[in-house]
């Protein structure tokens, strides 16, 4: 029997092997990878093959490395390569499958955050828009260009944040730290994900960071039937009164005004945040129809439930011509300064759906080839110049620079 047990594990070696081969992983990779399940108790190929599992393994050692005594320097050296490894066995932004944590989000992804901050006054939340800014297998960064943080004094009373700059904050004065952040983004061809986590910390140059635990609790808040792509483009919205498609028989006749004077069937520039054959999102900057300072025009009162024309370029190309289609409005959200809408098209003509999916796919395109290339200048800058003796013609090859094992026993 023993021998019998020593043959399958055998087997099971040379079978993760060659799985960690066919991979491309180096001989220093395989080792760290076989370390890894080692200390794991799994098989190698099980973590190849199940990305569950190796994210499970990956946060059941980074616990194991916390409860060591290492310097600040050692844990992070470790960090540093089970993220390296990460990414090359199971790299991040697949569209093949969901997310199983926050340790597999692509770093940039862009996402509405809701901070939950409490207070001598209470708990209160506000909505935001960030991008993961940076991901390891300790923490990953949030980065909110929008956010002022409150502060407290030292007599307890509260004030909005400084701004004088980050790093400026007024001495006596402490910065609020919200106690945890809930999080939703689009994943395309996965629909919505939503996730709450807690805070690690603040960091506050160059800009404002949240620096955020890692969770495996991602709800998934509805499956889209198209692919969603996020774009950024200039659209023009008209308003139209009614909320419902048996209200069309009035567009082109009298339009009503707000109480700024603006026909409420004027066109109202905005910013397309994502688009997809069965829809799409856009911002518009303000929010009421009280006129607003600095000369921008007020902006309407959008809800959900109302009829909104789009008139919207599908590329670059001038031989192209825009479209004017009809959508819904879903759904608005506040996020900072501007207004967030969801809405799905309304009528649409075969040709028209067609087109806008064509375009959806032309994005997506394009975002996995720009992917492609980061990734691979990436890895190109973690190969140096290595001058390798040879046979005496002077030629030098390209070599990886020495990295540190993921075993704290080999350093």
């Amino acid at each position: 029997m023993l021998l019998g047990a020593q043959l399958r594990g055998n087997a099971a070696r040379r079978t993760g092997k060659a799985l960690a081969e066919d991979r491309g992983l180096t001989l220093l990779e395989i080792a760290q990878l076989e370390h890894l399940a080692r200390t794991a108790g799994e098989g190698v190929s099980d973590l190849i093959i199940s990305p569950r599992r190796y994210d499970e393994s990956v946060s059941r050692y980074v616990k194991h490395l916390r409860s060591r005594r290492l310097s600040g320097s050692e844990y992070f050296g470790v960090i540093v390569e089970l993220t390296r490894l990460r990414r090359r066995i199971h790299p991040p932004g697949s569209l093949l499958r969901p997310l199983i944590s926050t340790r597999e989000l692509p770093e940039g992804t862009d996402v509405v955050a809701t901070l939950v901050l409490s207070g001598s006054k209470g708990v209160a939340s506000e909505q935001h828009e960030a991008v993961v800014w940076s991901v390891n297998e300790d923490h990953f960064d949030l980065r909110i260009d929008s956010w002022v943080p409150p502060t407290e004094n030292s007599n307890g009373s509260e004030s909005l944040g400084h701004s004088d700059g980050p790093g400026s904050h007024r001495e006596g004065t402490e910065i609020r730290t919200p106690a945890s952040v809930v999080l939703s983004f689009t994943r395309p061809g996965h629909g919505v994900y939503r996730l709450e986590t807690a805070v690690r910390a603040y960091v506050d140059a160059p800009r404002p960071i949240l620096r955020l635990e890692h969770t495996a609790t991602l709800v998934r808040e509805n499956r889209r039937e198209h692919v969603r792509e996020s774009v950024a483009t200039a659209l023009l919205v008209t308003p139209i009164g009614g909320h419902t498609p048996s209200t069309l028989s009035v567009v082109g006749g009298t339009g009503s005004k707000s109480s700024s004077g603006r026909d409420d069937r004027d066109p109202v520039r905005a910013t397309l945040a994502d688009i997809s054959g069965g829809g799409l999102s856009f911002l518009i900057d303000g929010g009421d129809d009280t006129p607003s300072t600095g000369g921008r025009p007020p902006q309407p009162r959008l809800e959900a439930g109302q009829l909104v024309r789009i008139f919207m370029p599908l590329g670059d190309d001038p031989d192209r011509a825009p479209i004017m289609v009809l959508a819904k409005v879903l759904r608005v959200e506040k996020v900072g300064r501007r207004l967030r809408c969801q809405g799905e098209w309304e009528s649409l003509r075969a040709g028209e759906r067609d087109a806008i999916i064509r375009y959806v796919f032309e994005l997506q395109r394009g975002r996995i080839k720009s992917e492609r290339a980061a990734a691979d200048a990436a890895d190109s800058r973690d190969r140096v110049l290595v001058l390798v003796p040879g046979s005496g013609d002077g030629n030098s090859v390209i070599a990886p620079p020495p990295v540190a094992s993921i075993d704290p026993r080999h350093r």
